[in-house]
């Protein structure tokens, strides 16, 4: 079974919605559309600015940088591919669903004066222990990052680094062995982009599983914010014009200890992370012999009994969908069991606390993926490149440390007595399992000037 990554209208309306934003072109891509799973592969790509490099060397080369990225998304940037037996073919990167999202760190502004169109709510990652984490980052905050995701791991690699050189003729553009770039002030990829004005300090890769799980068996992002809605984007009035529609992006790396992990019983680790390991349901939705059944009936071999096992546990995730729900009222009868069962220091509910009704919701649009180092001495190296997507980063820095609270309460509680719900319920404080922050980074998305991919940021230069 598959659960997609956001909440969902009906197909008529999201496919409309998605239309007008992709026809606007005001957003950039690869933030709420397209949808997460259409884009199985995604490379996180950091930079710094040369130090010797001026401000207008910078605007340049960012010029030459998102002309690449608009020629590959109106079409014109192709690849030829003699591997199919049907013979010699060339198609755009946009067949594989390909998208580049552009950020800027604050040091973007301060290293080139800049400072005054710099986005008010911007600034740098503060140190590992003032967001709760444990050690000093190994990845720091850089100047630049950029986002690519497709459905095919190559097409990503392509982007970054193309040994096929191009050129016009006409309309057309044709490989030109005596490697001359584009005459309109393009590259042939982010490498010679880049050249001489930055220098890529880190590229982290990172996938989606195939049955829409994490690392860890469990469905990830069941109750993210649906993502065509306006909940993440900066709106007017709220900072200067000229960064209205863009977003801020949090970008860490986290890394898993899966083999301790995996020696933690299957009840362990669904108490820590709040939900069914089958189901994805939060614990409490339905009783233990009711979520039995249901397992049971969703691999039965009639059919029609699998079937309506479907419908009823699509039903259940649909209404779980909704960040805004709170199902941890202990006034709520409904949620009664929820809020009884699912552990009040558990992922789940650290991660959303689900406010009262009349609080203001603040939320985030997580769009991370899985990573897996090739590293197999001892274990693999995994984890989770963390990515979301908000209109005020402090957002995210509610949550980190609602995550921190619940990292310490799982592994070494100071107040156990106090760690409770309002149904009096204590946290569950046999369960140990730790994840370590590797490091990333706080970067401002602008949108797209004057439906132009290629004026990305542009405008912190007028």
């Amino acid at each position: 079974m598959k659960y997609a990554a956001t909440s969902s209208l009906n197909n008529t309306k999201q496919n409309y919605t998605e239309e007008r934003m992709i026809a606007e072109k005001r957003r950039q891509a690869g933030i709420a559309f397209p949808a997460p799973r259409d884009q199985n592969y995604l490379s996180i790509v950091r930079l710094n600015i040369n130090p010797v490099n001026d401000k207008n060397s910078v605007r340049q080369g960012l010029k030459r940088l998102c002309t690449l990225f608009e020629q590959i998304d109106e079409e014109i940037f192709e690849i030829d591919d003699t591997s199919s037996d049907v013979g010699f073919y060339s198609y755009p990167l946009t067949r594989f669903n390909f998208t580049a999202t552009v950020g800027f760190g604050k040091q973007f502004f301060t290293k080139l004066g800049l400072e005054k169109k710099c986005p008010k709510n911007l600034y740098e990652v503060p140190a590992y222990y003032e967001l709760g984490d444990k050690s000093p980052y190994l990845l720091p905050q850089t100047d630049l990052i950029l986002q690519l995701a497709s459905n095919d791991y190559t097409a990503n690699k392509m982007v970054l680094q193309n040994d096929g050189y191009f050129t016009f003729h006409g309309d057309l553009i044709r490989k030109d062995q005596n490697y001359v770039l584009q005459p309109d002030g393009g590259s042939r990829d982010i490498m010679g982009a880049i050249e001489e004005w930055a220098k890529i300090t880190d590229v982290q890769n990172g996938f989606h599983r195939a049955d829409g799980k994490n690392l860890m068996g469990f469905y990830d992002g069941i109750s993210n914010p649906y993502r065509l809605d306006n909940n993440i984007w900066i709106t007017e009035g709220e900072e200067q014009e000229e960064v209205v529609d863009g977003t801020y992006m949090v970008f860490q790396k986290i890394e898993h200890n899966l083999n301790k992990w995996n020696k933690l019983d299957t009840q362990k680790q669904e108490r820590w992370i709040g939900r069914s390991k089958a189901t994805g349901l939060l614990l409490g939705t339905i009783s233990e012999d009711e979520e039995k059944r249901l397992i049971s009936e969703l691999y039965s071999k009639e059919s029609s009994i699998q079937r309506h096992a479907k419908i009823r546990l699509s039903q259940l995730i649909d209404e779980q969908r909704d960040p805004t729900k709170n199902f941890f009222n202990s006034y709520d009868m409904r949620y009664l069991n929820i809020d009884k069962l699912c552990p009040v220091n558990s992922h789940a509910r650290m991660a959303n606390s689900r406010k009262p009704i009349g609080s203001k919701q603040r939320f985030i649009f997580r769009r991370g993926c899985l990573y897996m180092e090739e590293d197999f001495k001892n274990y693999p190296k995994s984890g989770i490149l963390f990515i979301s997507y908000q209109n005020d980063i402090r957002i995210f820095e509610e949550m980190k440390h609602n995550f921190s609270l619940h990292d310490s309460a799982q592994v070494k509680p100071k107040f156990p007595g106090k760690v409770k719900n309002y149904s009096g319920q204590k946290a569950s404080m046999d369960i140990s399992f730790d994840t370590l922050t590797l490091g990333g980074g706080y970067y401002f998305i602008p949108p797209i000037p004057d439906k132009k991919i290629s004026e990305i940021g542009q405008q912190f230069f007028k």
